[in-house]
């Protein structure tokens, strides 16, 4: 997922898991301007960019998670 300004220069991204390993379903934003996807991984990953190498272990073929993504300044 990213983000362009108005005049279409990069303001951020964000990826999820590796390539071979995470999946990213069908995005919606809400009222509130949070975007919500959801992730589905193969293998375990590490979900906390605050804290590096936290990672949460998968237990299925494919376990599901909900990333919320909100708004810091109005624009994400």
């Amino acid at each position: 997922m990213g983000a362009l300004d108005a005049t279409g220069a990069y303001r951020w991204s964000r990826t999820w898991g590796h390539y071979d390993h995470a999946r990213a379903g069908q995005v919606a934003v809400d009222t509130e301007q949070i975007i919500h996807t959801p992730i589905e991984l193969s293998e375990d990953v590490d979900i906390n960019p605050d804290h590096p190498n936290e990672f949460v272990p998968a237990s299925g073929d494919f376990d599901i998670t909900l990333q919320e993504t909100r708004p810091s300044d109005g624009l994400w």
